[in-house]
């Protein structure tokens, strides 16, 4: 392969996704360079591995440390090396030989470092290859530690060798891409020459599969026309363990140039326990104007398709490509009609060159991609990244209309054989690699943060609720403490179904969601402020009740540990909010009686009460309805009921009575409460009456 010139080194960028505050003065815009970020002047951070550096993958782990791959190139030997990072761009002391670098063994004849894995349980996996030699495809595995993993080969990295039986043979294997499957094996893509032993000698896309104990299990291969070589640029692992591969073929004799202008991309699905085929590679139009495109990585978005990026041709230059493609299970992977034009999005300044490298989904499920563009009149690239919508729009929030670069990060050189990679950070942040062709030492590894991170908490809930009224309130206080302005969502959840459940916010608008849940939107809550969401509901259900409420934002927050609430639990219980006794005048006007007993309503033996009242909650069962009201005569300084009569409340939670006429004396009227039943606030006030 063709040596690309010395002093060539890797630089590094970590891109954070989420919107909030930072270490430095001053806010961060979305998709601008932190300077805070490793130390260094402009926030990026530089670090030399040896003489030509290409970084070729990047993983960050759940406590937010990057890994990077990379090899150094000599021109005599390489050494492939996997440098930690802390989370704020730092070596990671802790890792390999104390200087935060491991160094993987590699065959005498040299290697690169090809692709990245994280296992769960913190265990790395290299993949190795070198696209144009023809050693095997390698793979090594470490531990957290960056030591060699005994539990993998021994300890010792692992030589790829698929075959077939004389007279075909596949020789010259090497690695491009690799997955983790849910049993904790792997398989490694790339390519391999297929020689027939007759006609057909050229390069095919291969896939061999390893165990987790490291131990070859499997391969397949899946040849395009005698006239076209192929190779795997980039693989995905759906939630089932099938696999989504993507590629490029292009016209030939026995040269594979990926630089042909014949080139066309292709996508297949295989299974990942098999290798089994699905239907042959369907080579799909990625392009503008249907010819010379370039797919080099692709993620699932979900079980029912995947994203890739790379670049193609709108016919004078070559453009930033994302597309999606479906999954069927007869026809094959094909592009969604939905996601962008056509199932494609393509992109970049005019008159000038751009290419993607790589591509992720963040913690919203959005799209970000890393690739280069031509830097105007200087004949080299600049690195440049963007965010996309799951629907395939360049997202505006993002850099300057959904694209960011970095002008003051080196200048980087197209490699058609590995490809940079890219790395999700739990809070949202992405860290992106590459390589530049620059001799200065200011162009060696470099590290960098974007802007775009806040925090939507904490909520109140308030106030504390401890009893009930009809219908009840409560608000929930939502603070943004970030310097970033995005959507907030805003979820309050009942523990039991209300009725009548709703919310308002000043800016936004709230939807029930069910009996039991309200979802606000509030838009575009800026930095350092607070809104309130003001909830409304009646209870529908006697007995304990709570309600909890949660934010997220549309963007990713940092800090989500504040992101809850839950309101002391309180008891619904059958309270009367009004309860009313009239007597009937002689002229037929209704009289209400008094609540002090200085102070009765005077009526006959003969005179019939009527009596009215209110009762929590509403819309409940028929026994749940039901309102004893207790009928008291005083006698001597003692009161002692003489009735006790059930009145069941309608559907609106009111009940009505006639009293039979009462005998001569002092009496009293009010509701009685069940001693079993736990009361929240008070019953209803007593009703004097004395009949003469």
């Amino acid at each position: 392969m063709p040596r690309i010139p010395h002093f060539t080194r890797v630089w590094l960028a970590t891109i954070a996704l989420a919107l909030g505050t930072s270490a430095h003065a001053g806010a961060i815009a979305p998709g601008e360079l932190d300077p805070a970020w490793g130390g260094a002047p402009g926030g990026v951070l530089v670090e030399n591995l040896g003489a030509f550096d290409h970084a070729s993958d990047v993983v960050v782990q759940p406590d937010g440390r990057p890994l990077v791959l990379a090899t150094t190139d000599t021109g005599a030997a390489t050494t492939v090396t996997l440098s930690r990072y802390t989370a704020s761009g730092a070596p990671d002391t802790t890792f390999g030989g104390g200087d935060g670098k491991a160094v993987v063994s590699t065959p005498s004849g040299g290697a690169f470092g090809e692709a990245l894995l994280l296992r769960p349980d913190g265990r790395i996996v290299v993949v190795m290859g070198n696209p144009g030699g023809v050693i095997q495809m390698a793979v090594a595995q470490l531990t957290a530690a960056g030591d060699p993993d005994p539990a993998f080969n021994g300890g010792a990295t692992l030589y790829l060798d698929p075959n077939l039986s004389p007279p075909q043979s596949i020789t010259e294997e090497s690695a491009r891409a690799a997955v983790l499957l849910s049993d904790g094996s792997l398989v490694v893509g790339g390519q391999a020459r297929h020689n027939d032993g007759a006609t057909v000698n050229h390069l095919v896309p291969i896939v061999v599969k390893v165990s987790a104990a490291g131990v070859q299990s499997g391969f397949n291969f899946f040849p395009f026309a005698s006239t076209r070589h192929g190779t795997v640029t980039g693989m995905a692992a759906y939630p089932d363990d099938r696999i989504a591969l993507v590629g490029v073929h292009q016209a030939g004799s026995t040269a594979f140039n990926l630089n042909d202008p014949t080139r066309d991309s292709w996508v297949h699905e295989i299974s990942g326990t098999t290798l089994g085929t699905s239907g042959s590679p369907r080579t799909i139009d990625l392009s503008g104007i249907g010819a010379d495109d370039f797919a080099a990585d692709v993620v699932v978005d979900g079980p029912g398709g995947a994203v890739l990026a790379g670049r193609a041709s709108d016919g004078a230059t070559f453009q930033a490509l994302v597309a999606r493609f479906g999954r069927d299970a007869v026809t094959g992977p094909a592009l969604d009609a939905g996601f962008g034009s056509g199932g494609k999005v393509l992109f970049g300044a005019a008159g000038v060159d751009d290419a993607l490298h790589a591509v992720r989904l963040d913690h919203s499920g959005r799209i970000v991609v890393e690739g280069q563009q031509l830097r105007a009149g200087s004949g080299d690239y600049q690195p440049f990244g963007a965010r996309l919508t799951a629907g395939g729009g360049l997202d505006s929030g993002y850099g300057v209309g959904g694209i960011a670069g970095a002008p003051n990060i080196p200048h980087v050189l197209w490699s058609n054989s590995r490809f940079p990679g890219i790395g999700v950070a739990p809070d949202g942040r992405i860290v992106v690699a590459t390589h530049s062709t620059a001799s200065s030492p200011a162009d060696a590894v470099s590290f960098a943060r974007y802007g775009d991170l806040t925090d939507v908490a904490p909520l109140v809930l308030s106030p504390a609720i401890a009893t009930l009224t009809r219908p009840s309130t409560a608000t929930v206080r939502v603070t943004n403490n970030g310097d970033g302005s995005g959507d907030v969502v805003a979820v309050i959840t009942f523990s039991q179904p209300v009725a009548g459940g709703s919310a308002t916010v000043p800016l936004g608008t709230c939807t029930s969601v069910s009996t039991t849940q309200l979802r606000c939107v509030l838009a575009s809550l800026a930095p350092a402020t607070a809104t309130d969401v003001a909830v409304a509901f009646t209870p529908t259900v006697l007995g304990p009740m709570s309600i909890a409420a949660t934010v997220d934002a549309a963007i990713v927050d940092r800090n989500s540990a504040n992101d809850a609430v839950n309101a002391a639990p309180f008891n619904v219980t059958r309270i009367p909010a009004v309860l009313q006794l009239w007597r009937v005048s002689a002229t037929g006007r209704k009289l209400s009686c008094g609540s002090r007993a200085t102070s009765p309503c005077r009526i006959t033996t003969a005179t019939r009460l009527r009596l009215r009242g209110t009762s929590l909650p509403t819309r409940v069962t028929a026994t749940e309805r039901t309102v004893r009201i207790g009928v008291f005569r005083k006698v001597g300084k003692l009161w002692v009921r003489k009735r006790l009569i059930a009145v069941r409340a309608d559907a609106a939670g009111t009940y009505r009575a006639t009293l039979k006429p009462l005998p001569a004396g002092t009496w009293r009227v009010r509701t009685v409460t069940p001693a079993s039943a736990t009361v929240s606030g008070a019953t209803s006030a007593w009703r004097y009456v004395r009949v003469r």
